[in-house]
């Protein structure tokens, strides 16, 4: 199996090692400053004419970086790239809890994106989630179950019209 390097990974896991060298006093916090906020990307594939909904142990923040011990205030969704197939409503901004919402009989891709900010003032870089609305698919069974009922009836009329043929 082949291991893929994903870069978002290798950016959180930078920003990990230079804060623990801040803490241990092996680089200057001037260095590592900029890499205190970052806000994760998400992918996330859905049906049709349902929600999406990411509570606060499963919302924006879960895999987002923040090693600067301030603590967030807010989080905002700035746009998104497909308005009419889905709509975002935070419902909670302190915890990043939210709710995608999707036009009924659309479908497509959206991206949507958003960015927090901390008691401290400073803002992450931008993040995203990328949600692909997918057709219901249909079950199998229910061609075979239409099958199998479009034959009986052809039988039951053929035996109608076989003992309509011989009382006449």
């Amino acid at each position: 199996m082949l291991n893929t390097i994903n870069p978002g990974n290798i950016k959180k896991r930078f920003y990990l090692l230079t804060s623990m060298l801040m803490m241990l006093g092996g680089i200057s916090s001037s260095y590592a400053s900029p890499l205190q906020l970052s806000a994760a990307d998400y992918s996330y594939t859905i049906l049709e004419n349902t929600n999406l909904i990411l509570d606060a142990a499963n919302g924006l923040l879960v895999n987002s970086v923040n090693t600067s011990g301030s603590p967030i205030t807010n989080v905002s969704i700035l746009s998104s790239s497909n308005p009419g197939l889905v709509s975002a409503s935070l419902t909670d901004p302190s915890s990043g809890a939210v709710e995608f919402f999707t036009t009924f009989g659309e479908l497509g891709t959206d991206v949507v994106t958003y960015d927090f900010t901390l008691a401290s003032g400073g803002a992450s870089n931008i993040g995203t989630v990328d949600i692909a609305v997918t057709t219901t698919p249909l079950p199998a069974a229910l061609p075979l179950f239409a099958g199998g009922l479009g034959a009986l009836g052809l039988f039951g009329w053929r035996r109608k019209r076989k003992a309509a043929a011989i009382a006449a």
